[in-house]
Parts: C-alpha cells; sequence; structure tokens
C-alpha cells in the first residue's frame, strides 16, 4: 500500500532537517550488534494552538527536543542490553516486542536506574554515542509520548485518531487483526515522524506517575514520585478494543506488574 499523506511528509521532513543548520538528527543506536533506530522530535518553539493535545507548552519543557524509538524494545535488543533473553515473556520472537516487563524492571526499584534495564543500556561498553550534557537513556514521559505519536511537527494538527492515520488496521495490531498475540514490530505503516506500533501491539511504559490531566503542567514534564504505586500506559495492545489504540487514551497499572499486553520504548532527554 502507498501512502501518500505519510510519503509526502517524509520527503518534507527530509528537506527540512538537510536545509536547516545545526538540525539535530536520527540515529542508529547499535549494542552488542543489534540496532535500535532513535528519531529526533523537535518541539514547537511557541504554545501550540488549534490542537487536541493537552500539553501545548512542550516546547518550554523540551526546548532542545528529544528522541525516541522508532519502534518498541525488541526481545532481540533486550537480549543485546542484558546478555539473557526476558524470561517472562509470553510470545517469543526477536523482533516481537519484549512485553511483561514492569516498569520497576526498567527504572529499577526506587525508579532512579540505579538498577534495571535503563541502568544496564547507559553503561553498557557498545553504548558509544557522545551523549549530550544531562540527557540519557530512559522512559519517555506521557507527553513526550503521545507529542511523537501524534506525529510531532509534522502531524500534530492532523487530529488522526491514530498514530499516522485514521484508519487503526492501517498503523496498529489489536483485538480484530492480531490472533491475540504481539506482532513483529513494523509491519504496519509509521507515524508521520516513521514511528511504528504506536497504536497497538503492546502498551508502553512511561514515566509519570498517574494522575488525572487536570491540573498537570502543560510544559510535558513527567509527574514522577517513583513511591506513587500506578504509573502510566499509553498505545493500546494487541488485546485492546479499536478505540483503546487511539493516541489519546490512557491507561494505567501497577508498577511492579509484568503483563503480556505492556512493553516499553526508548527516549533519551
Amino acid at each position: 500500500m502507498y501512502n501518500y499523506a505519510f510519503n509526502n511528509i517524509k520527503i518534507i521532513r527530509n528537506f527540512l532537517r538537510t536545509n536547516t543548520q545545526h538540525c539535530m538528527q536520527d540515529y542508529i543506536l547499535e549494542i552488542a550488534g543489534v540496532k535500535q533506530k532513535m528519531v529526533y522530535v523537535e518541539t514547537p518553539k511557541e504554545r501550540l494552538l488549534n490542537t487536541e493535545f493537552y500539553w501545548t507548552d512542550i516546547g518550554k519543557g523540551f526546548p532542545k527536543g528529544y528522541w525516541i524509538g522508532d519502534t518498541p524494545v525488541t526481545q532481540e535488543f533486550w537480549m543485546a542490553v542484558m546478555g539473557e533473553p526476558w524470561s517472562k515473556v509470553r510470545f517469543t520472537g526477536k523482533k516481537h516486542p519484549v512485553e511483561s516487563v514492569s516498569w520497576r524492571d526498567l527504572m529499577g526499584e526506587d525508579g532512579k536506574m540505579q538498577t534495571g534495564f535503563f541502568f544496564e543500556l547507559n553503561k553498557h561498553p557498545d553504548n558509544q554515542i557522545q551523549m549530550a550534557v544531562e540527557t540519557e537513556y530512559k522512559l519517555p514521559s506521557e507527553a513526550q509520548w503521545e507529542f511523537a505519536a501524534r506525529g510531532g511537527m509534522y502531524g500534530i494538527h492532523d487530529g488522526f485518531r491514530y498514530a499516522g492515520s485514521k484508519n487503526a488496521a492501517e498503523v496498529g495490531w489489536y483485538d480484530r487483526n492480531s490472533n491475540y498475540q504481539t506482532k513483529p514490530v513494523a509491519l504496519k505503516l509509521p507515524n508521520q515522524l516513521e514511528l511504528y506500533d504506536m497504536s497497538g501491539n503492546v502498551r508502553e511504559w512511561c514515566m509519570d506517575e498517574y494522575s488525572e490531566l487536570d491540573g498537570l503542567s502543560r510544559d510535558g514534564h513527567a509527574m514522577q514520585e517513583a513511591s506513587t504505586v500506578l504509573k502510566l500506559l499509553r498505545g493500546g495492545s494487541w488485546y485492546s478494543l479499536t478505540d483503546y489504540v487511539r493516541v489519546s487514551i490512557r491507561n494505567r497499572s501497577d508498577q511492579r506488574s509484568n503483563y503480556d499486553i505492556v512493553g516499553f520504548r526508548l527516549a533519551r532527554y
């Protein structure tokens, strides 16, 4: 299927990046021979207007932008970082998203990345990317996740219900087409930022504690309190109804839970 809208956005995005001085770039993170593309997400210099997106001041919170993985973390990438497969995974396959991981498995018992997946990734000897000051790999904030899912600067005003389309089947795996299991990543169409599987396949952990939207800062910084039991999940899963893989849907779970509908995606900021 040739997606004219997506390909036009891709051409414009690549043109802007090529013709903008000092622009940030996508890059490939390679650990033990396994590659993960990291996509740079530009943020607006002014408050966003005429959008359903809640965090309209995300440009103030992240003025230099941020990076996010183009797919959920796969089982082969987990193996590369941790040195062994994840023992709790239900649906095996090196290109399938790793699932049944808890927030604590990723961020450590105290949420400060002194143990867990991100601790191992950030100190891995193959992590040779010259990191900017005060940036590291971790979970995205909820605002970062949704801004990226909506296509960032290139799609925020499109109003798509799903990540890159008005049609869930074009971009996602959910109850009607998944055969009730995860699928290898990047089989469906990407969104305007060339990000895959942000509608369905697995729900994805975010950094934030769960809180109602009313009263949250609009600059996009994570609502984070390590002692808070409930953490944010985004994106819907292979088990979700169509309405529950929309980019606006918020979920939550105990930070210690290991469900086979839950995975995660890298961010760097």
